[in-house]
């Protein structure tokens, strides 16, 4: 069994709070954007077994999916193993979601998979476990509003066809060590998801622009000076509506059309990894 699993991308990331589970309080904006993994599922007597191309992906309890896979065999009783064949095509440590995107993809192939017939809801609440981002890739639709951990979701429909850059520099940010940085107390909080996702809605790019924001990017520029660099450069390209994604690093902005996504991607060519995608 093959499955590909998408990227996201926050066009809106706003911390409210410390919650009393340590976690932090978030709305966000998530968009699904079409650049995929790919997870290959082979039957196996028993265990779980995992291999990737990519290199520094760990191949044990550390990684996401063999915790999706482990989690699932708990909570049902599944004897059966699984060998599964990690294709990495979205960067580790680039805000882009790509091992909570993997998880997902393996808790609904392993539930068709092993036969084990749990629905949704139950999948939905395994994803919360794993992590705050895995619920959003469970979900069908390609855009959401996330409350909570991020995780308490409020999907909408997009008409609209976004042609995205994604610029990738060669850097590997902790998420856990930008939150651990973040102000305890933030006096200037942002709203602004509802005209946000009122203009994505109607595909009006340049109000679009104008409403999307990141509170961790001022303290992912703090942590890492490079990034800072990123977005400089990418604006000097003449590139519009650029927003790191998630802690970072990976910078993301949004285009009318594929001839002003090529125009950009040209310009920035020698500057770092840049990978045109669509919204789905």
């Amino acid at each position: 069994m093959l499955v590909k699993t998408p990227a996201k991308i926050n066009l809106f990331l706003e911390v409210i709070g410390k919650r009393e589970d340590g976690y932090h309080e978030v709305e966000t904006v998530l968009l699904k954007v079409g650049l995929h993994d790919r997870l290959t599922f082979s039957p196996r007597v028993s265990g779980i077994e995992l291999s990737c191309d990519y290199p520094g992906v760990p191949s044990d309890e550390t990684n996401l999916v063999c915790r999706a896979a482990g989690l699932l065999q708990a909570r049902t009783g599944c004897s059966a193993g699984v060998s599964i064949h990690l294709e990495k095509s979205i960067p580790c440590g680039a805000g882009l979601g790509g091992g909570s995107s993997d998880a997902a993809a393996t808790l609904q192939a392993l539930n068709r998979f092993w036969k084990l017939d749990l629905s949704p809801e139950v999948l939905m609440e395994l994803g919360r476990e794993l992590g705050a981002d895995v619920p959003f890739f469970l979900m069908p639709q390609s855009a959401a509003i996330g409350r909570g951990r991020g995780d308490i979701l409020e999907p909408f429909l997009l008409t609209e066809t976004y042609q995205v850059l994604l610029v990738i520099p060669p850097l590997f940010v902790s998420t856990a060590e930008v939150f651990r940085n973040i102000e305890p107390y933030l006096t200037d909080k942002k709203n602004g998801v509802k005209l946000l996702v009122y203009a994505l809605k109607s595909g009006d790019l340049s109000e679009t622009g104008r409403r999307m924001f990141n509170r961790l990017e001022q303290v992912s520029f703090k942590l890492y000076s490079q990034l800072a660099q990123t977005k400089q450069r990418i604006l000097s390209a003449g590139a519009g509506n650029v927003l790191m994604t998630g802690s970072g690093s990976v910078f993301f902005c949004l285009n009318r059309n594929r001839e002003e996504a090529a125009r950009i991607k040209r310009e920035l060519r020698d500057f770092a990894d840049v990978v045109a995608v669509a919204s789905l």
